[in-house]
């Protein structure tokens, strides 16, 4: 079916356009003449057409039917009057072969089966695809706040090409989501790498050169020599020994030995008491081993001394820590802390040497710089390691921008892992079976392309356009049309003419408002049938465009429920028409075709437009299932205000059975014999009775002389038999008000 047609550019569509949208089954769309509606019809009648290059038709389920359109180029183009051209014949399923009519019947059903499959699967596809527009929307939205948002200062830094788009970030995480991806990184190291590779002075470092270990090992093996344990005193088996060694005054004495020269005095007491004997033994109790230890103990204070200053300098020297290394390289508050304890630690050290020295007969501790310098050699290396690792990134910063990006989606992305897996396993799942759909699809249509040429191929063995022409010729004469008929052409087959009852050919002696309803029954023919016997069978849409212009009033109840009875039929589900639009600037034949017999005249299946043309420019106006031309029971009104002379008799008819019936059988319960015996006289019984059997007559039935013309004598006797009832029953009032009819009460 047709869901919407728009109109664009096009005759008084302007660029902007109109639409008709949300069509149903039936469509109703009235208008005046010259406010687009042919415009509109014959778009649908020639859509490959240039001149409708900007309009177009949304189907539903994406399925397309063929569109059959009745309108003045139809007329124009399958009877021209003016020349003895044959009409082109249309094919109908004879009566004479009941097997292959069944057969046919059987396929139909099996192509309807498939037909409602291939529905039901569009619709389900739309859903499956609905559904993953709807899950992607979500889980955009949800990724957006949790990842995006929450570290796009990452994201700038480390990501500099990714543009602010929802859209472009779901993508890039599907793309970019690996559930076993290894998170080596840290969201510190991200930065820190970002800050390297994206920095507007990106330059390499040198590293911190320390070869002269061997000042470190020297001044370890100093302060863990065990000489500093080792007491220095003299020779204790000399008789003054035993005395030094029991007062345990080495370091006094020797002091004192310093200031004996060549006198006798002796230092201590100041007395005359020193000779040889006591120089001798002072002499040998300091012996060459004692002061051999001495030397040794001021060697090993001058190497420490010594090496102590060098690494000192050394640690000290502008080129030992370049100055540009940035913070996130080298730690220089832990570096200087550590430098501030090792001089502090070999200045104690020395402190205790020189301690030793003065008092070489007691035993020292030096404390081990060993940790502190391993310390130190570990800070050197690690700094070195972030020196060596900058300058690799640096060197290679076009690989390190591509592998910093990808560390900073795998960081980042794996904590969403859930959401991100789940989201990716449901869509997989919904096109698995959006697959299955598809394939479903394309073997359902091609079962119907088979279904459809079966049906084909069957309908040419039994179609004919004989039916046809015995439909047409039997609604002609029960309609009044006797002077002329319609038959097979003698010169081209499958082909029909007009003649007259003599067997002449009519030529162009056919009133206009022949031409219309002799159009209008071979268009009501072709819907039954097509003008291609291998379409006989095909689901159609009818596009009907103001049948009635040229017709009278009698050909118009005719025509309009010839109509009515189509629109049954598709409500029905009966036939091949599945779609109808209907076009009229006639509001008489609008109520007519619209009117469905229910009290509101309300369908759901029935959908009503109005097309309007302001400064030379169509638009079109929805009233969706509300009939919008008045109402039905005041359009009724409006014929009965119509002259006598302008009224046929079966119009009327009808009308006041409307009338009578809504008004006092529907609205108010008063059954016929209630308003018979609302009559005084005989008379007056009898012509009310004469038209309550006319009007159901006309109203109910088809005879075969419904073509009847009355003079305007009985019509105004009819009519005043009408007033006659809204007087008797007290309904004077309501009869005044819809004749418009002012009264003094009023």
């Amino acid at each position: 079916m047709i869901k919407s047609i728009h109109m664009k550019n096009c005759a008084t569509y302007d660029q902007t356009g109109s639409e008709i949208s949300e069509c149903h089954e039936i469509n109703f769309i009235y208008g005046s003449n010259g406010s687009g509606k042919s415009t509109i019809s014959n778009f649908l009648q020639s859509q490959k057409d240039e001149l409708y290059a900007d309009s177009k038709i949304s189907w539903g389920n994406n399925s397309h039917q063929k569109v059959v359109v009745y309108n003045r180029r139809f007329r124009d183009e399958n009877f021209k009057m003016s020349s003895e051209q044959d009409i082109k014949g249309i094919f109908t399923l004879g009566e004479d072969n009941i097997k292959n009519i069944v057969k046919i019947k059987d396929l139909k059903d099996e192509k309807n089966d498939l037909d409602n499959k291939l529905i039901q699967n569009s619709n389900s596809l739309k859903s499956k695809k609905q559904e993953i527009h709807t899950q992607d929307l979500q889980f955009q939205e949800s990724i957006w706040t949790t990842i995006y948002l929450k570290n796009k200062t990452l994201f700038h830094k480390g990501v500099p090409s990714f543009k602010k788009s929802k859209n472009d970030f779901k993508n890039k995480v599907i793309e970019k989501f690996n559930p076993t991806h290894s998170l080596a990184s840290s969201v510190t190291d991200l930065n820190q790498r970002a800050e390297v590779l994206h920095s507007d002075n990106i330059e390499e470092y040198s590293l911190i050169n320390f070869k002269t270990t061997s000042l470190l090992s020297t001044l370890i093996s100093i302060e863990e020599n065990s000489f500093w344990e080792k007491l220095i005193i003299g020779n204790k088996d000399i008789p003054i020994g035993k005395l030094i060694q029991t007062l345990n005054n080495n370091d006094w004495v020797n002091t004192g030995r310093q200031y004996i020269h060549d006198t006798d005095e002796c230092p201590f007491c100041q007395k005359r008491t020193i000779d040889s004997e006591f120089k001798k033994q002072l002499g040998d109790f300091f012996n060459k081993e004692y002061e051999s230890n001495l030397s040794h103990l001021d060697t090993m204070l001058n190497d420490y001394t010594l090496n102590r200053s060098d690494l000192s300098t050394l640690l000290k020297s502008e080129t030992f820590i370049s100055p540009t290394l940035p913070n996130n390289i080298i730690n220089k508050e832990e570096f200087e802390a550590t430098i501030k304890l090792i001089e502090n630690n070999l200045q104690q050290n020395i402190s205790y040497i020189e301690s030793k020295k003065q008092e070489p007969s007691k035993k020292i501790r030096l404390s081990s710089s060993r940790e502190l310098f391993d310390k130190l050699m570990s800070l050197i290396e690690n700094t070195n390691e972030k020196i060596n690792k900058h300058n690799n990134i640096v060197k290679n910063s076009d690989k390190e921008k591509e592998k910093l990006e990808n560390d900073i989606w795998g960081y980042l992305l794996n904590e969403q892992k859930k959401t991100i897996s789940d989201h990716i396993s449901s869509v997989s799942n919904i096109n698995k079976a959006i697959n299955s759909l598809e394939k479903a699809i394309e073997s359902l249509e091609s079962d119907i392309r088979i279904k459809s040429n079966e049906i084909s191929e069957a309908g040419k063995e039994i179609t004919s356009i004989q039916p046809s022409v015995d439909e047409i010729n039997n609604s002609l004469k029960s309609y009044g049309f006797q002077n002329f008929s319609i038959c097979v052409s003698e010169q081209n087959k499958n082909y029909y003419q007009l003649k007259r009852s003599d067997g002449t050919s009519v030529k162009d002696t056919l009133s206009e408002g022949e031409t219309t309803f002799i159009t209008f029954l071979y268009f009501m023919q072709l819907i039954k049938g097509d003008s291609n016997e291998s379409d006989v069978s095909l689901k159609k849409i009818l596009v009907i465009d103001d049948p009635v212009s040229s017709l009278d009033s009698t050909i118009l109840y005719i025509v309009s429920t010839m109509i009515k009875k189509l629109c049954r039929d598709i409500r029905g589900k009966i036939g091949d028409v599945e779609q109808v639009f209907i076009f009229t600037h006639n509001v008489s034949f609008h109520r007519e075709t619209s009117f469905t017999g229910n009290r509101e005249d309300k369908n759901n299946d029935t959908n009503y437009w109005i097309i309007r043309k302001n400064s030379e420019i169509s638009s079109i106006q929805s009233y969706n299932t509300t009939n919008p031309i008045s109402t039905y029971y005041e359009l009724l009104w409006n014929e009965i205000r119509e002259p006598s002379d302008k009224i046929t008799i079966t119009s009327l008819g009808n009308t006041m059975r409307r009338i009578i019936e809504n008004y006092f059988h529907i609205l108010g319960n008063e059954r016929d014999n209630k308003i018979e015996e609302s009559f005084t006289t005989i008379e007056d019984k009898i012509v009310y009775k004469s038209l309550l059997s006319w009007v159901n007559v006309e109203s109910h039935t088809m005879p075969e002389d419904l073509f009847i013309e009355s003079g305007s004598d009985q019509t105004e006797k009819f009519k005043e038999i009408f007033k006659k009832i809204f007087i008797n029953m007290g309904h004077e009032n309501h009869y005044n008000m819809m004749m418009k009819i002012t009264t003094e009460n009023e």
